[in-house]
């Protein structure tokens, strides 16, 4: 009889981009584990015939979002936007001088493998005010303990299925991400500002003389969603 192989495979997720001609790139496909032991890639768990899967609390404890694990540690440096969070966005005009509103959206971040993980879910808004999702995605971040850095990568529609972003809480606390694949040409980072009980920023810049000087042409302003 051949082997029955089940694969549980968690969302691989990064930033979305705005509609500003940002392209999106594509990270190698993960290689999948080969073992029902746990590994260190908490995005994807193999689980062979003879092996018993999770049940119980067991699964819902690895699977379901508990905010408070992901509060401890380096962890928290993303553990800190966990929740669900309503979107105002701006674009920048392509001369630099006006910032036009966008239509919003939700971001909601949750914390996933009783704290190996932040996964989060951006769902745009229609013109019309509802949920427009054909412009859903998905991130997904990972802490490395060694280099002291986030691995971040994004899945969702337009452009190749993954792109790959690696970011670092600064001095100032807040978390500076840029585009280790593909590649990107302008130059472009990403800053998540520190949250406080009102909200969080977030800002998008390019580079257009080699990173010497950045221009911003993105941003949003999170506030604790209103709207079940």
């Amino acid at each position: 009889m051949m082997l029955r192989t089940t694969i549980l495979t968690g969302f691989f997720l990064l930033f979305w981009l705005p509609p500003i001609s940002v392209a999106a790139g594509q990270e190698n496909q993960p290689r999948l584990a080969e073992t029902a032991e746990p590994i260190d890639r908490p995005e994807i768990v193999v689980i062979q015939s003879g092996a018993p899967p999770p049940t119980g609390d067991a699964l819902e404890d690895l699977l379901l979002d508990h905010p408070s694990a992901c509060l401890n540690g380096p962890v928290a440096q993303f553990g800190r936007y966990v929740g669900d969070w309503d979107i105002a966005e701006q674009t920048i005009s392509q001369d630099g001088k006006t910032w036009t509103k966008g239509n919003g959206a939700r971001w909601k971040f949750a914390c996933i493998g009783g704290g190996k993980a932040v996964q989060d879910y951006w769902i745009p808004k229609h013109p019309n005010g509802d949920a427009f999702l054909a412009g859903f995605g998905s991130n997904f971040r990972v802490y490395d303990p060694g280099n002291k850095t986030w691995d971040t990568v994004w899945a969702g529609p337009g452009g190749p299925s993954f792109t790959h972003i690696s970011g670092k809480q600064n001095a100032e606390g807040n978390i500076v991400m840029q585009w280790v694949s593909p590649v990107q040409d302008p130059p472009r980072r990403i800053t998540f500002f520190t949250p406080t009980t009102e909200g969080w920023d977030w800002l998008l810049e390019m580079s257009y003389d080699a990173g010497k000087t950045w221009q911003s042409v993105y941003k949003i302003k999170a506030t604790p969603r209103s709207v079940p």
